[in-house]
């Protein structure tokens, strides 16, 4: 600022000198030489020079000089002010960005430590492969200098892990009338090409929402599970449990991006055993072409053989016989298998053979008044026997 003042003095000075010099006193002396014998015209050219003419024209000279210094000065100054402003601008530039980075950074760590608190919560039953991975095709939008949080349909493209979840939910709820218990009678009935397109489909949907976010299922085989190698696909005896608690956790995901929770058409449908009449024997018809495994195959088959009977005897003393002899209610239903037997087919088919032997001797009359049942209680024990009293591995029957 004082730079700028002194150029302004000096350029001023400078315009005055100039112009005395170049208005004033190079005339005088040119006049002067011409008249100098002649005092009386010196006398008069120095009275009309210096006059209210010239005085006029002094002030106007000065006037316009300090107005084109004035100017100059304005240049000077706004040139000052541009750089000014263009370094704020480069400052607050780099503020925003590196206010950016710490959002895009936060918010990565808080979308991590969410699948973390998600894979203690279910005790690593479901396990994230890639969490970078989940994080860039949630969230495509997201970089170091740009993030987004409210994420909404219009604005997600068509391959969206949140598009595509609210297509599967919504096939996966279409079919799942299907594997609802045939007794109902408020439901039609279904023959076998649309029960086993509906176990294909919960078996997609449940792949599906595993591999659209990074999901994956490795746990020690139990009685029901259907499998493929080590990856659990679902459990065979509560097939609808699993993918119904994919379902919520991917909710929970779509609220982290203030995204409304979907649950497609109807509800999900949860049932002891009954399921499994339908979904096990899909994989274990070997003309589904389906690679999946049932641990506990034939156990499960046998268990159902059970179930069958039980629900066709129209004999009353020979029901109350399977009651107090058997107590069915403990092999059948998910929570029964698990607190009874923690879905160990070893324990499960050494328990059931030493019930059926006590229902065979207590109730030797009975059985053998009922031809049918008793072949079927053969056919039973027969299946145990399959099951190895060591190991608890299954040999499949045919």
């Amino acid at each position: 600022m004082n730079r700028t003042i002194s150029f302004f003095l000096i350029l001023i000075s400078a315009a005055i000198i100039s112009f005395v010099v170049g208005y004033l006193f190079i005339p005088f002396t040119t006049k002067l030489n011409l008249f100098l014998t002649s005092s009386s015209q010196f006398m008069t050219y120095v009275t009309d020079t210096i006059s209210f003419q010239a005085f006029v024209g002094l002030c106007t000279a000065i006037g316009s000089l300090a107005t084109f210094g004035t100017l100059v000065y304005l240049i000077r100054q706004n040139k000052e002010q541009k750089s000014h402003e263009s370094k704020q601008v480069q400052m607050w530039n780099e503020q925003n960005e590196m206010l950016s980075f710490q959002k895009y950074q936060t918010h990565r760590v808080e979308f991590f430590n969410l699948l973390s608190s998600i894979e203690n919560r279910y005790n690593g039953i479901f396990i994230v492969k890639n969490n970078n991975k989940l994080y860039s095709r949630l969230f495509p939008r997201n970089s170091l200098v740009d993030i987004k949080y409210n994420y909404e349909s219009e604005i997600l493209c068509t391959d969206n892990p949140f598009l595509i979840f609210e297509e599967v939910i919504d096939t996966y709820k279409k079919e799942t009338k299907v594997l609802m218990l045939s007794r109902d009678c408020q439901l039609p009935s279904f023959d076998d090409l649309d029960v086993n397109k509906a176990v294909c489909q919960l078996d997609s949907c449940t792949c599906k929402l595993l591999n659209l976010f990074e999901f994956e299922c490795i746990l020690t085989p139990k009685l029901g599970f259907i499998h493929d190698g080590d990856f659990v696909v679902m459990d065979g005896l509560s097939p609808f449990s699993q993918i119904d608690k994919l379902i919520s956790i991917i909710n929970e995901i779509r609220q982290f991006s203030n995204m409304p929770v979907y649950h497609g058409v109807g509800t999900g449908f949860y049932s002891p055993l009954e399921p499994a009449e339908k979904v096990i024997p899909y994989y274990l018809n070997e003309n589904n072409n389906s690679t999946r495994e049932v641990h506990g195959a034939s156990l499960i088959v046998t268990l159902l053989d059970l179930q069958k009977m039980i629900n066709y005897l129209r004999d009353a003393n020979l029901i109350d016989c399977i009651a107090s002899h058997i107590k069915p209610l403990d092999f059948f239903g998910y929570k029964a298998l698990q607190d009874n037997f923690n879905h160990d087919p070893k324990l499960v088919a050494n328990e059931l053979r030493i019930r059926m032997n006590k229902l065979s001797i207590g109730c030797a009359e009975e059985i053998e008044k009922n031809p049918i049942v008793k072949e079927l209680l053969a056919k039973i024990v027969s299946n145990l026997d399959s099951v190895s009293p060591i190991t608890g591995k299954t040999t499949e029957t045919s």
